[in-house]
């Protein structure tokens, strides 16, 4: 049996990893089973199995996918030069939380499935729980930096404001999900009352 390049097996995880996104997305966690998946996919049940052993996996996969995402997404802002100032900081997690594009849809859902899913699930609280630290930190050196701290390690002001931005993060994806994003006009008046 020939071996297959790491390059085609990355793309065989992609695929599968679509798919089962795609299931989530239409099904939900615990509704889209393993069988709907690999019809999705269109691959054996071997292959699917081969790849990731369990739909626990798959969660996990499409979690750590979507949680990437986020971080990808408020990169530039968190580490501009210079540093963004906090009302700028608060806007860039109410917009990411609030995407209206697929991608952000997706990760939205996908978000807020995993946030029940963890009450049950200790891998993906585990999987919530490390997201949710590392972001903590990136916002609490991102608020030290706007406000012009220089030292290593964040500062009680720093981890402060990175409590309450994870707060707004939690609130928007739910606001979003549930009520559908802000308007641009309602996004600059709740960010005026708050900077207030």
């Amino acid at each position: 049996m020939p071996k297959i390049s790491d390059q085609k097996r990355q793309a065989r995880r992609d695929q599968i990893l679509s798919a089962a996104l795609a299931c989530f997305e239409r099904h939900g966690l615990h509704a889209a089973t393993m069988e709907i998946i690999i019809a999705e996919c269109g691959l054996s049940a071997g292959a699917v199995y081969n790849y990731y052993p369990s739909k626990s996996a798959l969660i996990a996969a499409a979690l750590a996918h979507a949680l990437e995402g986020w971080s990808a997404a408020l990169a530039p802002v968190l580490t501009s030069e210079p540093p963004a100032p906090l009302a700028r900081l608060l806007a860039a997690v109410v917009e990411v939380a609030e995407a209206v594009d697929a991608a952000g849809q997706r990760r939205r859902m996908l978000e807020l499935l995993a946030w029940g899913e963890a009450q049950r699930d200790g891998a993906v609280r585990t999987l919530l729980r490390a997201h949710y630290a590392a972001l903590a930190q990136d916002f609490a050196r991102a608020v030290d930096r706007a406000r012009g701290a220089t030292q290593l390690f964040a500062t009680p002001e720093g981890e402060r404001g990175a409590t309450a931005l994870l707060l707004v993060t939690m609130g928007a994806i739910a606001r979003a999900a549930v009520l559908g994003p802000t308007s641009d006009e309602g996004m600059a008046a709740a960010l005026a009352a708050f900077a207030s």
